[in-house]
């Protein structure tokens, strides 16, 4: 059994409140990958309604409700995080071209008397590239049995008939969409009239 005293307990606070600010302050090309994140499910609803009047008097703009009509679909959403490790990459602002590396600025490259200082630079950022990469899939060993379960459960997801899925890359994450559930429909004939309160009531009935 570990006993900690005060000073011990401020220096394990302090380490925590390093820890958080340094994570703060990653780019997003190292930080997501080393994030230990859960599966996300969504239930989305989508409701529409419409209603009938009477018209009672046209003079004061007075109307009877007769009915309420309201239809409602569901669909179900599962995101499970990827963790794929990217290279460091350069977009051509005009053209859009992606780079495999950042390529220097000032640099002829298409010159064959320009000296070989864009080669070194871009040999430097080739060793930086796969460092980082490495240093993440270091770090990633610690969530080995996060990391194992959400394959396994992606693996099971992908053999489920009728379920689609696409990856999406900007978040780093795999998205699995449940088909649209049957079209669910009622009719109200309210006697007093009827609030938006009660629609929403019941859309999520």
């Amino acid at each position: 059994m570990f006993t900690y005293d005060e000073g011990t307990l401020e220096d394990l606070n302090d380490l925590e409140v390093l820890k958080s600010k340094l994570h703060s302050r990653l780019d997003p090309y190292i930080r997501v990958p080393v994030q230990k994140r859960g599966v996300t499910v969504i239930q989305n609803a989508y409701t529409g309604f419409d209603t009938e009047y009477e018209l009672l008097d046209h003079k004061k703009n007075l109307n009877k409700l007769l009915s309420v009509q309201i239809a409602t679909q569901t669909r179900t959403l599962i995101k499970v995080p990827l963790y794929n490790t990217y290279d460091v990459s350069y977009v051509h602002p005009l053209s859009s071209e992606i780079t495999t590396f950042y390529k220097p600025k000032k640099v002829n490259w298409g010159d064959p008397h320009c000296d070989n200082s864009g080669e070194k630079k871009l040999n430097e950022l080739e060793l930086l590239n796969e460092s980082i990469k490495n240093s993440i899939l270091r770090l990633r060993t610690q969530f080995m049995t996060h990391d194992l379960i959400n394959s396994e459960l992606i693996s099971i997801l992908k053999g489920v008939e009728g379920l689609n899925y696409f990856e999406d890359h900007r978040r780093d994450q795999i998205v699995f969409s449940y088909p649209l559930s049957n079209l669910s429909s009622e009719i109200v004939f309210p006697q007093t009239g009827y609030s938006l309160k009660k629609v929403v009531e019941l859309s999520n009935s």
